[in-house]
């Protein structure tokens, strides 16, 4: 081995000790850059990619999916959360795992948000997923006959496009929380891992749905004059210190109380002391917070039966008419045609599920109101099977939630349903009867979002006299030029019922120069009749007026944020 040539540090190199001297210190870079890969790759191994998509329609499946990704993304996981309607951002013929979580909408519908990426996964021409391993968690309410149908339907289409199950599906009744848990950690243990949690000290202010704010009642008046046949109450709950904030376009839940003259007739019924303790607490107490006393499933007329033994039940069974006899009838139906003897309280509690939180669209712009919450509600009371009936949390609302009461509420966020982020671009809102409740939150921010764009709106109800919600704010909002148009349709006031649909045919040439300058078009009420009527009548204007082909727009309208609904 030669021995390094020696260099006079205050010499010039001659050609020999140049070379050699570049040979060195390349070889010092190359062995530092070789050290720093090897440290990198340690440091930032490839971690496998678990996305997970949302079918949203209340915002439930989006907010677990959120929960589950950050879960993941904790435990070393890459775990992107996609909305459906984003699907052309992922190939799933590249994916590996896949997570899904879906709510189910009308009669076995996907959510509005789901549509297309329903219709894609369910074309003939889909290409094969053999490397595909998935898990599908529903949505849904027993209360409805096609429970979980979206859950059950993406999880029979992967199948047979060759997916893999990496676990059974799962199905979640309204109180979902518990059971979305058991299928998340059913996924974790299939891919053999557990999850990273932080350990954080308990907040007691972290109000959230399962920390429900007690916020006093403000106020609570009915809209409608005395002589309507409708009953529709503004209420308006006092958020402060709860630190809660939410944007126009958000959604109230709340936790309502069960009608105290139920529960005596339940208890009565059942030969029940109301003051029996359940768990340290009084049977009527118990009744009146924490159980559904109302809705009727068939699961719960069938563990009825086995308690019962009654033959008339047993028959209605049999007849394959449980369907038909649940249809309008309430537990109480059930209790008094059907007697049953209980040795103690806990055995009929534990046929009934938890009283869950109903949902409300916010009616207040958090800028205009500061600390407050607003919603707008329409008392639910009908007649069935010779029994008066109310809806649960619509006639708490209107008859015991009083001024300087206190409700249980939670903010949850709807992120499909908002206004754009240029508050100059126009907006057309449909909004009838109760519908107009989130519409009032956007008029509020536009005015509080200067300068503003144009916004139109659309509202009816049955007569124009007793029936006008926020007449006098609409007319405010119109004087000083916040409302450019407002269109009504009183559907009883004249011998031809005319609906808002029926208005806005009449307004077609100028609903579409609007759509043709970029506005915004809402829609918020009832999904079954209002929301798919207003859908034909807007495809029909586009075809009309716009020339152009109404479902190519509309669902370009949809990808961009354009057409957004709240119904249910």
């Amino acid at each position: 081995m030669n021995p390094s040539p020696q260099i006079p540090l205050n010499a010039p190199f001659n050609e020999a000790q140049r070379l050699w001297l570049n040979g060195y210190i390349a070889g010092l870079i190359s062995q530092a850059n070789s050290e720093s890969n090897l440290s990198e790759s340690s440091n930032n191994k490839i971690k496998q990619r678990i996305p997970i998509v949302f079918a949203s329609q209340s915002g439930n499946s989006q907010s677990l999916a959120e929960q589950f990704g950050e879960q993941l993304e904790k435990s070393d996981f890459e775990s992107p959360v996609f909305g459906a309607e984003d699907y052309e951002n992922f190939d799933l013929t590249k994916e590996e795992f896949l997570l899904i979580i879906s709510s189910t909408w009308g009669d076995g519908d996907p959510p509005d948000n789901a549509v297309d990426f329903w219709n894609h996964i369910n074309s003939e021409n889909h290409p094969r997923l053999e490397k595909l391993q998935y898990s599908v968690l529903g949505l849904g309410d027993k209360n409805y006959l096609h429970f979980c149908a979206m859950g059950e339907k993406f999880d029979k289409r992967l199948e047979e496009l060759g997916a893999k199950r990496l676990t059974p599906r799962g199905e979640c009744d309204v109180d979902y929380e518990e059971t979305a848990e058991d299928w998340f950690n059913g996924v974790l243990k299939k891919l053999d891992t557990s999850i990273k949690k932080e350990t954080t000290k308990a907040n007691t202010d972290g109000y959230s749905k399962k920390n429900p704010f007690p916020a006093k009642v403000i106020l609570n008046k009915n809209l409608n004059e005395q002589e309507s046949q409708k009953q529709t109450h503004h209420v308006e709950f006092d958020l402060s210190g709860s630190n809660l904030s939410y944007e126009a376009g958000d959604v109230l839940g709340i936790y309502p109380t069960n009608d105290p003259e139920l529960i005596n007739e339940l208890i009565t019924n059942l030969n029940f002391d109301p003051d029996e303790l359940v768990d340290d607490k009084k049977l009527k107490e118990t009744l009146l917070n924490d159980y559904d006393i109302r809705n009727l499933t068939k699961d719960f007329v069938l563990a009825w039966f086995d308690k019962s033994s009654s033959e008339a039940l047993g028959q209605i069974i049999n007849n394959s008419s449980l369907e038909e006899y649940v249809e309008g009838r309430e537990i109480i139906d059930l209790v008094v045609d059907y007697p049953v003897s209980f040795s103690e309280p806990k055995q009929f509690l534990s046929l009934l599920r938890k009283l869950s939180p109903r949902l409300y669209s916010i009616s207040s712009s958090p800028n205009a109101n500061i600390d407050e919450v607003h919603i707008t509600v329409a008392k639910v009371s009908y007649e069935s099977h010779g029994r008066s009936r109310n809806g649960v949390c619509s006639a708490y609302l209107a008859d015991r939630c009083n001024k300087n009461d206190t409700a249980n509420v939670f903010l949850q966020s709807s992120k499909h349903f908002k206004l754009p982020q240029d508050s100059s671009i126009p907006i057309i809102m449909v909004g009838p009867g109760t519908g107009i409740a989130p519409f009032r939150a956007f008029l509020q921010e536009r005015e509080f979002l200067k300068p503003f764009g144009k916004n139109w709106l659309f509202f009816g109800n049955p007569h124009e006299g007793t029936d006008f919600l926020y007449k006098q704010e609409l007319m405010a909002f119109k004087n000083k030029g916040i409302l450019s148009k407002l269109s009504t349709a009183w559907s009883r006031d004249q011998e031809n019922k005319i609906y808002v649909q029926d208005v806005m045919a009449q307004e077609g040439k100028e609903i579409w120069n609007w759509l043709n300058e970029g506005a915004y078009f809402y829609v918020c009420g009832d999904a079954k009749y209002m929301a798919k009527d207003v859908d034909n009548c807007l495809h029909k204007i586009i075809d009309d007026h716009g020339k152009v082909n109404s479902e190519s727009y509309i669902k370009s309208m949809k990808k961009e944020k354009r057409y957004q609904r709240d119904v249910y």
